[in-house]
């Protein structure tokens, strides 16, 4: 089996968060029990922007020990609170426009196959809702998508631990109230961690503890 967890902006506990989820439990952890949290229990977290940075930060060498023993982070939002090693906070472009606007997706990872720029770049034909700044990325990220015609900024980035552990940096909460299905074309955008859990190229063991 192959838990994975929500921290929830709440303190209640939920099942189920992710439905459809086919290779464990889904559960959602209140934010403020994170600390007391075995979190080896998971082969992923999934941390939203309206989680307690404050509170991530004191969690920091929890976090921290889970990637390294081969655990997977996923995080969307802006670093205002650097809760990690491989984190800095978030840095606003400087260009202008549109052009400033445009994403594009360097087709580096199964969770972007077959997205266009333009699905990315525009909601309901309007810009900027994807990303209008970076979370800069440590030394050895590989980038997956970038910001700006000229710019060209780091925007979704994956780094991998030498113990295996991996960390998704991205800006864009999920809509994760709807049914997540494996990636396509068409639902992709709309429910990037969960792709990146289907995305997974061989079963995580029991490594951590």
């Amino acid at each position: 089996m192959r838990n994975i967890a929500l921290i929830l902006n709440s303190d209640q506990p939920r099942s189920g968060v992710f439905a459809d989820y086919p290779h464990g439990n889904s559960l959602g952890i209140p934010m403020y029990a994170l600390a007391s949290t075995e979190l080896s229990a998971f082969c992923c977290i999934v941390i939203t922007n309206y989680a307690d940075q404050r509170e991530l930060l004191r969690c920091r060498v929890q976090l921290q020990r889970y990637l390294q023993q081969g655990g997977k982070l996923v995080f969307n939002g802006h670093v205002v609170y650097p809760f990690l090693d491989e984190l800095q906070p978030y840095k606003a472009t400087h260009e202008t426009g549109l052009a400033g606007l445009q994403v594009y997706n360097l087709n580096a990872h199964p969770i972007f196959t077959d997205i266009e720029n333009s699905e990315l770049t525009y909601r309901k034909g309007v810009a900027g809702f994807y990303g209008r700044g970076f979370n800069p990325p440590p030394a050895g990220a590989q980038v997956l998508t970038e910001l700006g015609s000229q710019a060209r900024l780091p925007l979704d980035w994956l780094y991998t631990y030498p113990g295996g552990g991996q960390l998704l940096a991205q800006l864009v909460d999920p809509d994760i109230a709807k049914p997540n299905a494996p990636p396509t074309a068409s639902n992709c955008v709309a429910n990037l961690p969960m792709s990146f859990l289907f995305c997974f190229p061989t079963p995580v063991h029991n490594q951590l503890g």
